[in-house]
């Protein structure tokens, strides 16, 4: 991965793990409340959801994997934090596509 591409990664992960502060200020008795519609999000904000379907070892793998994750990052990391880094080193890195290609090939055998 591109050290500019895994830093920019970092940021989004970072973004993702802080929650803005929602609490709305307090009015008083003798002021109006306005009521601000919510903003839509920006096309790039949306989400597309996927499911993945293990055996049980498969299964047992990816926890232990999720698990030794976060044991080196010394933070909680979720499942899908663990699947988006992969994607992204994988469109990153030819060698790492590479590998995954021919994990492919070798399990159509």
């Amino acid at each position: 991965m591109s050290t500019q591409r895994a830093s920019a990664f970092r940021e989004r992960m970072a973004q993702a793990n802080t929650r803005p502060n929602t609490t709305a200020p307090t009015a008083s008795a003798d002021e109006p409340v306005a009521s601000t519609p919510k903003p839509s999000p920006p096309p790039h904000d949306y989400k597309s959801k996927f499911s993945v379907l293990f055996d049980n070892t498969e299964a047992i793998e990816f926890d232990r994997l999720v698990l030794d994750i976060r044991a080196l990052l010394g933070r909680r990391a979720t499942k899908g934090d663990v699947i988006r880094s992969l994607v992204a080193l994988a469109a990153d890195d030819a060698t790492l596509r590479s590998h995954v290609a021919d994990e492919l090939h070798r399990r159509d055998r």
